[in-house]
């Protein structure tokens, strides 16, 4: 006869879980997302089996999953299920690569076609590439994607020499949701003047990438996008600077910025990258960012590539790769994502690597197979990936952050 594990003498067992000393206690996080700081003395009496000699102790990590009974687990699954959303949405996040000679309107209607195929009812229609040469196959795209009736929300990312007055008045016009990526804040005064029609006819998000030539310029930086109603930028690292002194860069961003907002009592900047992370850490819901999910990153489920003569590809950052070719737009959505290629990356995608699996912070951070092959040729990992060393002193910063400053630091940063 099969047994369940509420079969034996005790009523509970100690869920899995990973943890690491953290300055005068331990950190320990579970596969649901939750985690607990306890002190020494707390630790001991997980590592011995003896949690019922304190009843709060008991308690608390009944309530985040650490243990498991038979009155806790649907609430578990229930929460899971909750932060983990994006995984029953369809994949919602389509990204249209604009390089290409291969722009014509039949390419255009296949592609609009195979997108509003998805289940998810809300789509994200993001452009990426050449713009000047492009102009036009937006604006198809956008009359393409009006006639089907479905839900859109269209996206663009802009270097400073492609926005002019005409893309502008069409962004607004169409509601685009507008990414501007900047090396620096030295921008052209009439490029200026765009941005700030933008800003206050409609709204800009922007990228800084972070390249030597910012580095030390934090507190510039962080005061010019305050003192300008530009409310934060998502700091992207560039090729010509190391982990380190990235993250040098971050963590004094992110300070300043705490700073700044405490002394005038709101929010008038933040990272936002730290911000998506502070709210998977500290928030029971979905925060809709799959790249950090722990059980399976976007790539397919959550988010297509295209390129304009309709090859389909597992994700945006492996647009162009071969290897993550999934089909193309002649065929259903339900070929492409139930194929032999879509599938063997999802599961890539599940089966993390032994170095994510040691990680406290594996729960807020994905195993993408598409940033493994760029940085180490193969979509299974031989080493820890320059990614993942960025988000775990990322999150070993914030969770530092959280637990000395508690709610005081949540709400002064977002």
């Amino acid at each position: 006869m099969a047994l369940t594990y509420f079969n034996l003498e005790k009523e509970h067992v100690i869920n899995h879980y990973r943890f690491k000393p953290l300055k005068d206690g331990f950190l320990l996080t579970n596969d649901f997302g939750f985690w607990v700081y306890l002190s020494k003395e707390e630790f001991d009496l997980i590592m011995h089996g003896k949690i019922e000699q304190n009843q709060a102790l008991f308690s608390l990590l009944k309530e985040k999953g650490f243990v498991l009974t038979q009155d806790n687990a649907d609430d578990l699954v229930n929460g899971f299920r909750q932060r983990s959303r994006h995984l029953f949405r369809g994949t919602y996040n389509h990204v249209i690569s604009l390089d290409g000679e291969n722009f014509d309107e039949v390419n255009v209607k296949k592609i609009a076609d195979f997108i509003v195929q998805s289940p998810s009812r809300e789509l994200i229609v993001k452009f990426k590439g050449k713009l000047p040469e492009s102009f036009e196959a937006i604006g198809r795209f956008a009359e393409e994607f009006k006639k089907t009736g479905k839900s859109v929300q269209f996206s663009i990312e802009l270097g400073l020499e492609s926005i002019s007055y005409e893309l502008v008045e069409f962004l607004i016009s169409n509601k685009f949701d507008v990414w501007i990526a900047l090396n620096d804040v030295k921008i052209p005064e009439n490029t200026f003047e765009l941005i700030k029609q933008l800003q206050r006819r409609h709204r800009v998000n922007f990228y800084l990438d972070v390249s030597d030539s910012v580095l030390g310029k934090e507190q510039d930086i962080v005061d010019f996008f305050a003192e300008n109603n530009f409310r934060s930028f998502f700091a992207r690292k560039a090729k010509d600077v190391n982990k380190d002194d990235f993250m040098d860069f971050w963590k004094k961003t992110i300070d300043y910025a705490y700073d700044l907002n405490r002394k005038n009592q709101r929010i008038v900047f933040n990272e936002r990258l730290a911000s998506i992370l502070l709210n998977n850490i500290t928030s029971p819901t979905d925060v809709f960012y799959p790249e950090l999910s722990n059980f399976c990153t976007g790539a397919v489920v959550s988010e297509l590539g295209y390129t304009l003569d309709g090859d389909i590809f597992a994700n945006e950052e492996s647009i162009g790769i071969e290897l993550f070719k999934i089909g193309d737009a002649s065929q259903s959505y339900d070929e492409v994502v139930s194929g032999e290629e879509a599938l063997s990356l999802i599961s890539s995608s599940i089966n993390s690597s032994p170095f994510m699996e040691m990680s406290v912070f594996k729960p807020y951070m994905g195993n993408c197979p598409v940033c493994n092959y760029m940085e180490n040729g193969n979509i299974i990992p031989k080493y820890s990936s320059e990614r993942n060393y960025i988000l775990s002193r990322m999150l070993d910063y914030l969770f530092e952050k959280v637990l000395l400053e508690g709610v005081r630091y949540k709400l002064s940063f977002y």
